[in-house]
C-alpha cells in the first residue's frame, strides 16, 4: 500500500512537471473604457531571467514603448502600473479564456480594461526584420514584406506622416501601412515600413530633427535596399503619407532618388498655410462659430509672427489658455464630466502645443514650400487626396500640385482625390477628427485598386 502510494505521488509530480506554466508572453491588444471614452493600447510582455516586465503603446496618443512597473502574473491575476503626467495609472485583472478582463483607475477616474492575445496571421508573402543603420544615433528598425514569386523584386518604402508613429503608422488601431503591405506584397511588390525615430525598434529621436533629416532617413533606405539581391535597384519606389509625402518629394528631387513616387494626402503649400486651413476646417467640423474661428486665426497669425521674430510667447499662452478654458466651457455637461481638473488639462495642452510650436520641426515645416522640389521631380508621379481630408484640403493643394507639375513640364503625373475618404483614407460623412476613433479599420472602396491600377504597370507587373 505504501508502495503504491509513493507510485501515485510520483505519477502526479511527473504529471505536474510536463504541464507548463501558464504564460502571457508576447502581444496583447485591446482597450481602457473610463468616462465614457475607449481608448485602444497594446501591451507586449516579455519574461528575462525569471523576470516578467511589459511595455505599453497607446496609438490614439501616439505613444509607444511606455515603460509599464510592477508587472505581475500568478496563472490567472494579471497586475501593471503606469507612470504618467496624470498620474498613476493601475491596470488589476484575470487571465481566462485566452482574455484578461479586469479595472482600470487612474487618480479620481475608475474604469474597465481588456486585452487578447494577439496570434499571429498566416500570411500569403513572407517577411523579414530589418535594422538599417543610419548613422552613429540612427537605427531605423522594420519589416521587410517580399513575395513568394521569383525575384528580383520591385519594391516601395513607406513614409509615414508627421508625428512619431509604429511602421503600421497605426492611429485608433487602424493600420494603413500594413494594410498596404498585406495588400501590394501578394501582387508582386516588396514593401519596407519602418518605426520612426525613437518609436518601437528604432533609435535616434530628438527635439531638433526636422523633416529634412528624415529625407536622409530615406535616402539611406533607399541605399539598404538597393544591396539586397532580392530587390531590383531600378524599381524602388517611396509612398509617403502627409508629411511622408514632403519627404518623398525631397527624396525624389535629389539625384540617385527613387523610380517613382506616391504621395497620400500631400501638402503643395507651405507649412504655415496647411496649418491655418486645417485650423478652419477642422474647427468647422468639430462645432466652432466663425467667430471662435476668426479668433483662433488671429492667434495662429500671432505664433507665426514670434516665430519669425524671437518675441515673447507668455502672452500667447495666456490667451491660448483662455480658448481653450471657453470651449470647454461650450462642452455638454457628459463631455466635461471627461476632464476631472480642467486647469491642469489646460495648463498640460498649452505647454504640450507650444513646446511643438517652438521646436526646429516646426520652424522648418512653417516655412518650406512643397514646390520646390515638386518642380524638380523627374520620375513618375501620382498624388492622391481625399474628398474629405480636413488636414491637407484636397481641392487646393491638387490643383497647386497641378499648376507646379504642369509649368516644370513632367510627363508622367497622375493627380486623384477619392470620393469621401478622410485624411487616413477612410470612409466618412464628414472628415472630422473625432470621427476616426469610430470608423471601420479599413481603406475607402477603390483606394488600393487605385494605387495598384497606377502602380503595377510601371514597375512591370501584368494586371
Amino acid at each position: 500500500m505504501r508502495i503504491a502510494a509513493i507510485l501515485l505521488s510520483c505519477l502526479l509530480l511527473l504529471a505536474c512537471e510536463q504541464e507548463p506554466a501558464p504564460s502571457i508572453d508576447g502581444l496583447w491588444e485591446g482597450a481602457i473604457t473610463v468616462q465614457g471614452m475607449e481608448i485602444g493600447f497594446s501591451v507586449k510582455f516579455a519574461t528575462a531571467d525569471g523576470a516578467l516586465t511589459a511595455t505599453m503603446d497607446i496609438p490614439s496618443q501616439m505613444a509607444y514603448g511606455l515603460p509599464l512597473s510592477n508587472v505581475t502574473f500568478d496563472g490567472s491575476r494579471v497586475y501593471f502600473e503606469l507612470e504618467s503626467a496624470l498620474g498613476l495609472a493601475t491596470h488589476e485583472g484575470t487571465l481566462a479564456e485566452g482574455r484578461i478582463t479586469g479595472a482600470f483607475k487612474q487618480g479620481d477616474a475608475e474604469g474597465e480594461f481588456y486585452l487578447e492575445r494577439v496570434v499571429p496571421e498566416e500570411l500569403p508573402y513572407d517577411t523579414e526584420e530589418v535594422s538599417v543603420e543610419v548613422s552613429d544615433e540612427v537605427t531605423l528598425a522594420g519589416t521587410l514584406s517580399l513575395p513568394r514569386t521569383e525575384g528580383p523584386h520591385p519594391a516601395l518604402i513607406l513614409i509615414s506622416g508627421s508625428g512619431a508613429q509604429n511602421r503600421d503608422e497605426e492611429i485608433f488601431g487602424f493600420k494603413p501601412f500594413k494594410l498596404l503591405a498585406d495588400y501590394l506584397t501578394p501582387l508582386g511588390v516588396a514593401v519596407l515600413r519602418c518605426d520612426d525615430r525613437g518609436i518601437g525598434g528604432s533609435t535616434g529621436a530628438g527635439a531638433d530633427v526636422t523633416t529634412a533629416d528624415l529625407a536622409t532617413d530615406v535616402a539611406v533606405l533607399i541605399s539598404h535596399l538597393k544591396g539586397r539581391t532580392e530587390i531590383d535597384p531600378g524599381r524602388i519606389g517611396l509612398l509617403g503619407h502627409s508629411e511622408g509625402s514632403i519627404i518623398a518629394g525631397m527624396a525624389a528631387a535629389e539625384a540617385g532618388g527613387p523610380a517613382f513616387i506616391i504621395l497620400l494626402g500631400g501638402p503643395a503649400h507651405t507649412g504655415e498655410q496647411i496649418v491655418k486651413s486645417q485650423l478652419v476646417l477642422l474647427s468647422r467640423a468639430e462645432g466652432a462659430t466663425e467667430e471662435q474661428i476668426a479668433e483662433g486665426l488671429d492667434l495662429q497669425d500671432r505664433i507665426f509672427t514670434a516665430l519669425r521674430t524671437g518675441e515673447d510667447f507668455d502672452e500667447l499662452k495666456e490667451e491660448t489658455k483662455q480658448l481653450i478654458r471657453e470651449s470647454i466651457e461650450d462642452l455638454t455637461e457628459e463631455e466635461r464630466a471627461k476632464i476631472p481638473d480642467v486647469e491642469a488639462y489646460v495648463e498640460a495642452t498649452v505647454e504640450a502645443e507650444f513646446a511643438a510650436v517652438e521646436s526646429p520641426w516646426f520652424r522648418f515645416f512653417m516655412d518650406y514650400d512643397p514646390a520646390l522640389d515638386l518642380a524638380e521631380i523627374a520620375c513618375p508621379l501620382l498624388a492622391v487626396w481625399g474628398e474629405h481630408d480636413l488636414q491637407v484640403p484636397a481641392e487646393e493643394n491638387r490643383a497647386r500640385m497641378e499648376e507646379v507639375l504642369s509649368k516644370a513640364g513632367h510627363g508622367d503625373y497622375t493627380l486623384e482625390i477619392v470620393p469621401r475618404a478622410n485624411h487616413l483614407f477612410q470612409e466618412t460623412e464628414t472628415g472630422a477628427f473625432s470621427e476616426y476613433a469610430l470608423l471601420p479599420k479599413e481603406f475607402a472602396p477603390g483606394f488600393l485598386e487605385l494605387i495598384s491600377g497606377w502602380l503595377l504597370p510601371r514597375v512591370g507587373i501584368p494586371q
